[in-house]
């Protein structure tokens, strides 16, 4: 009776607690992944010359307000922990690395950028902002009227002022390939010098007040400022135009999360109409956001396409 009744209980707990023993550690292990499920990683990276024609302070200040939106949205929304970091392409941290790292990560970068890191980045571009009525800044090469400069071969040996950031990168390349079909020479060779400046304000008063013999700036700026200072319209002229280009774009990579990526999408093309994001829009000089068109980047490939071949033929067998 008794060894009956032994065996009895010890079957008994043999059910109770060997599964006990047994999937503890199983239960613990899931508990685990549903703790870590719930925090999602996130980079906004820059491009490096992003903050070149803004006060690093106030940008500082409103990309953090801006960052705080986008994890307070995603979480009230998603329940999911948001650990969104901010990162500078550099020589420490390249599209390649960020890529690798496999983290889910936006990309605000030039269209140079994008155009020249294409193949691995292998993610459609898919918000751009925009100034005034214009997705493509067109690019004005002025000069003194009274300088008597009337082409960009009548401006070798002189100075020139550029604007600087990312519209400043698509600027620069417009004008190297142009000296390179005119002159077959690197700009920084032809020129005696160029500087690059964080605004068209600050390029324009160069050349008005004779500090330089030339400036590029976008004709959106152009016909602002001439509007705000006649005497500008009166002395200042250009002498070539751009066509149209691409300044920048947001991508986003990393991501097969189509809840994320519509939160993403849906967060980028209503900045306009936020508060939060009015002062970090304006220190960008971006007046809206609409979604990203194949065609938008035309002129920059053919503009990049004709840098490299002239580049080839002038600069490349010296």
């Amino acid at each position: 009776m008794n060894s009956i009744f032994i065996k009895h209980i010890k079957t008994i707990l043999t059910k109770i607690i060997l599964p006990i023993i047994l999937f503890a550690p199983l239960k613990q292990i899931l508990a685990q992944q549903g703790r870590d499920q719930q925090v999602k990683e996130f980079n906004l990276v820059f491009s490096e010359v992003s903050f070149t024609h803004v006060n690093e302070i106030d940008a500082k200040a409103s990309i953090n307000i801006y960052i705080k939106k986008y994890k307070t949205g995603w979480e009230e929304e998603s329940g999911q922990i948001l650990e969104p970091k901010i990162i500078t392409l550099s020589k420490s941290n390249s599209i390649k690395d960020i890529l690798a790292s496999g983290i889910p990560s936006i990309f605000q970068i030039s269209s140079i950028e994008y155009i020249e890191n294409e193949d691995i980045l292998k993610s459609r571009p898919y918000v751009v902002g925009t100034t005034g009525n214009d997705v493509l800044e067109i690019f004005e090469l002025l000069v003194r009227k009274e300088s008597n400069i009337r082409s960009l071969l009548d401006l070798n040996n002189k100075n020139l002022v550029c604007i600087g950031g990312i519209s400043g990168q698509i600027a620069k390349m417009w004008l190297d390939t142009e000296v390179l079909e005119k002159a077959h020479q690197k700009s920084e060779n032809y020129f005696k010098k160029i500087e690059l400046v964080e605004n068209p304000s600050k390029a324009m008063l160069s050349l008005f007040f004779k500090n330089s013999d030339a400036c590029i700036i976008n004709k959106a700026s152009f016909e602002v400022l001439c509007e705000m200072n006649p005497q500008m319209k009166k002395e200042i002229i250009s002498i070539d135009q751009s066509e149209g280009f691409l300044p920048g774009m947001s991508v986003l990579v990393n991501s097969s999360d189509k809840t994320f990526n519509d939160y993403i999408n849906r967060f980028a093309l209503n900045l306009p109409r936020e508060e939060h994001s009015k002062q970090m829009l304006l220190l960008f000089r971006i007046d809206d956001i609409i979604p990203f068109e194949d065609k938008f980047l035309d002129n920059n490939r053919n503009l990049v396409h004709r840098n490299k071949s002239l580049t080839k033929k002038y600069i490349g067998s010296k």
